[in-house]
């Protein structure tokens, strides 16, 4: 092990000299890749986010058409009330204040009159 870290001190220091006199910009390039590196971070986790917005927005879909189904169910039943409201209002109405014959209803069961 000794022997490893002797090895590595021996080499260490030529190939800096080396690398400095080849790609003498290399420790700015090392420090824009770490900078690049911290600024990509964030946008790593992006497909997971539109993935998951995505799902969101097929349920937002999905429960805007059951709201809408439901929407119109209730105005056909509104409509269904607003006659059945037009019927009782024609059935209740004092004989006296529509033109109706009163005999037309003598021949009735007194339970219906």
């Amino acid at each position: 092990m000794a022997a490893t870290a002797t090895l590595k001190a021996l080499v260490k220091t030529p190939v800096k000299r080396l690398r400095r006199a080849f790609v003498p910009e290399y420790q700015d390039l090392l420090a824009q890749v770490g900078d690049l590196q911290g600024r990509l971070g964030p946008l790593q986790d992006l497909p997971a986010e539109v993935h998951r917005l995505r799902e969101r927005l097929d349920d937002a879909q999905a429960r805007i058409r059951e709201l809408e189904d439901g929407l119109h169910e209730a105005r056909r039943l509104n409509l269904r009330i607003a006659e059945l409201t037009d019927v009782v209002t024609e059935v209740v109405l004092p004989l006296h204040d529509r033109d109706i014959d009163p005999s037309v209803f003598a021949g009735l069961p007194d339970d219906t009159r």
